[in-house]
């Protein structure tokens, strides 16, 4: 006779179910006069009392996540001595192909894994480059291929501080899989897209009535209201919102974040035209507002061979078309990147 899994809050099992009624109304002995813990432990002195030639007890020391495992009370009935059997034994009896495979190392040793897995760990301890720290042979056609797509900011950002992430997010196409839960709050990069958007329909706002340049502080106040207003709205039906009140907090710190953004202004460039996510480079405009420019024209890094697209936060431009002050808004802090040409 063999059981196995002896150990504590498995063995003697306990009442799962709670009562409905109260033990003044039903005494417990009278609905249960037999409870499940009481069933196992006169099973397990029956099998105790009637196995005729042996009998081995089994228990786990640890649990599936590691955690350690306390003996069954059922064990103190049993006087006999235990065995520690470890996992790494060769089994008597193949139960899966892994048993099978752990009593014959020298069939494991040859599989293409098992040779992989060797290769990774010793490759791991030398100091050159192998190719488990991401080498590929000269001239490979993904590596061409990725090279000369026309990149973002955030590819060629990838490409300097993390060449390895480079070749599995643009070459191998992985990426980290979507959470299906709904968040309480808004990521980052959400943050970032209400922002944006909202800066983008208050400054077309501004830019149709007199411009950004000659506005006041209460205008761009209510230009910044208005459109955050309507992409609350659009942002309701196309995506699910926090909750009333956190939606709300949420909403207030973009208005802010957007009126602090759009006060930024430079005397130098009286009279400018603002223009709001200017694409460049190939990139689709992302509203109906007007581009300085044309956005499928190529761009190129000079000396480099590398083209490059994206999207301008913000571009002002002089009335006299001889001056531009690019920005790029940070969302968390709201740090104002100026590039003046």
């Amino acid at each position: 006779m063999r059981l196995l899994g002896l150990n504590s809050a498995r063995w003697p099992r306990t009442l799962a179910e709670d009562r409905l009624l109260s033990d003044h109304i039903v005494p417990t002995a009278e609905l249960d006069p037999l409870p499940v813990a009481a069933a196992d432990r006169r099973d397990f002195a029956t099998i105790l009392a009637t196995t005729g030639s042996e009998i081995v007890l089994s228990r786990a020391r640890r649990d599936e996540e590691g955690r350690l495992l306390g003996r069954s009370t059922l064990l103190l009935q049993v006087q006999a001595s235990e065995e520690y059997v470890p996992r790494n034994r060769v089994p008597a009896h193949a139960f899966s192909e892994t048993d099978r495979l752990m009593a014959r190392p020298e069939e494991f040793r040859s599989l293409p894994q098992a040779r992989s897995a060797s290769g990774c760990w010793f490759d791991w301890l030398r100091a050159e480059i192998t190719p488990h720290d991401g080498a590929v042979r000269p001239d490979h056609p993904l590596i061409h291929a990725i090279l000369e797509r026309t990149q973002s900011a955030n590819s060629l950002r990838m490409l300097l501080r993390n060449p390895l992430g480079f070749v599995w997010r643009y070459g191998l196409r992985w990426d980290a899989p979507e959470s299906s839960d709904d968040p309480l709050t808004l990521d980052a990069l959400a943050m970032g897209n209400l922002v944006h958007y909202t800066l983008d329909r208050a400054l077309r706002t501004l830019e149709a009535d007199g411009g950004l340049a000659n506005a006041s502080d209460q205008r761009i106040a209510a230009a910044v209201d208005g459109a955050a207003a309507e992409v609350a709205r659009e942002w309701k039906s196309d995506q699910a919102v926090p909750p009333p009140v956190i939606w709300r907090r949420t909403l207030d710190e973009a208005r802010a974040l957007c009126s602090r953004a759009l006060a930024f202004r430079d005397g130098d460039l009286a009279g400018a035209h603002a223009y709001g996510e200017v694409p460049f480079g190939g990139m689709e405009p992302r509203s109906v507002g007007a581009i300085p420019w044309d956005a499928q024209a190529p761009v190129s890094i000079p000396d480099t061979g590398f083209r490059i697209r994206g999207h301008i936060d913000r571009l002002d431009v002089s009335a006299d078309d001889r001056r531009a002050l690019v920005r790029d808004y940070n969302v968390h802090t709201l740090k104002l990147g100026r590039n003046d040409h």
